[in-house]
């Protein structure tokens, strides 16, 4: 306040006020006039990262669940090949039919332990290796029956494609 207000002198106007950037010295303005953009375009750009970082977390999640119905489908597939062996040596039980069967036995467990070794390799929210697992130990299973001819052709049909449903389940 100006003395004449202080000392109560009637009639005198108040002091209008300095604006916030007229006090401020030249530097202070020159360094306002350049951190202000830079701390605006510096916020912008972290918003934007941390929803770009949120989009590549669920592609990554997608690709994991991807690649994983990959090792699914393939168990599935040479499941169903030997599906098909084990019904033609129920129904014609000869040399080719069991060399048929073999070899498509062989198959399915090079890709149980494929399956095994890629769902191990990613992380989800469902245990593909622990399915896969499962359905290795039903597998023997309906082998077994199988050797020991106590299947029929349409029994073995329903218990490889129950084991097949259970993989494919999995993945949906």
């Amino acid at each position: 306040r100006r003395p004449a207000d202080e000392a109560g002198v009637a009639g005198a106007a108040p002091r209008a006020r300095r604006p916030l950037l007229g006090r401020l010295s030249v530097g202070a303005k020159l360094m306002l006039l350049v951190l202000l953009p830079v701390g605006v375009l510096l916020g912008f750009t972290i918003a934007e990262s941390a929803d770009n970082w949120q989009t590549a977390l669920s592609l990554r999640d997608f690709q994991n669940a991807t690649e994983q119905s990959f090792a699914v489908t393939d168990v599935a597939a040479a499941l169903a090949e030997e599906r098909t062996a084990a019904a033609l040596m129920v129904l014609r039980p000869d040399n080719a039919s069991l060399h048929r069967l073999r070899a498509a036995q062989a198959s399915v467990d090079a890709t149980l332990i494929e399956g095994t070794g890629r769902a191990r390799a990613w992380v989800g929210t469902v245990d593909v290796g622990g399915r896969i697992d499962a359905a290795r130990r039903q597998l023997n299973a309906v082998r077994v029956e199988l050797a020991s001819n106590s299947l029929t052709a349409s029994e073995s049909a329903e218990a490889y494609g129950s084991i097949i449903r259970d993989l494919l389940r999995t993945v949906r």
